[in-house]
């Protein structure tokens, strides 16, 4: 965890007089954070043949837990602005086994959500109480 610490924030460094000259500032700059709350179902299933011979049947139930996350949008101009978000959550999965005994598994789950995106707002000013975007991006989850 350290490592990887330590590699975002060379990249920030290094990245910094790039990123200024393109024309983004702190004042340039919104940041969002939130909190949200998951509630998950269960779901049975069964495993069969080819995996077992005897079916095995069971549930598994993710955990409800919370969710973070940061949001940071940048104004590069009037028109184009790029966001970043990063998103954690630590819950866990649970699975219950019936037959042919009863036995259940509790695991441990960290969910880190990833994303870029460039944003373009065809109407509407910076100082504008709503601007619809259109956007385009990509990200990644981590399990």
């Amino acid at each position: 965890m350290k490592r990887q610490g330590l590699l975002v924030a060379l990249c920030v460094f290094v990245l910094a007089g790039s990123l200024s000259a393109q024309g983004l500032s702190v004042k340039s700059a919104e940041l969002s954070l939130s909190v949200g709350e998951t509630n998950s179902s269960r779901k049975a299933f069964t495993i069969g043949t080819p995996q077992s011979s005897t079916p095995i049947s069971g549930v598994m139930q993710l955990n409800s837990g919370k969710i973070y996350e940061a949001r940071v949008n940048f104004f590069t101009s009037k028109r184009v602005g790029a966001e970043f978000l990063y998103g954690y959550q630590y819950s866990g999965v649970l699975f219950s086994r019936d037959s042919p005994t009863q036995e259940s598994l509790n695991v441990p789950l960290q969910i880190h959500t990833m994303s870029l995106n460039l944003l373009y707002y065809p109407l509407g000013e910076t100082s504008s109480a709503w601007r619809p975007f259109v956007t385009i991006g990509g990200g990644a989850v981590i399990y």
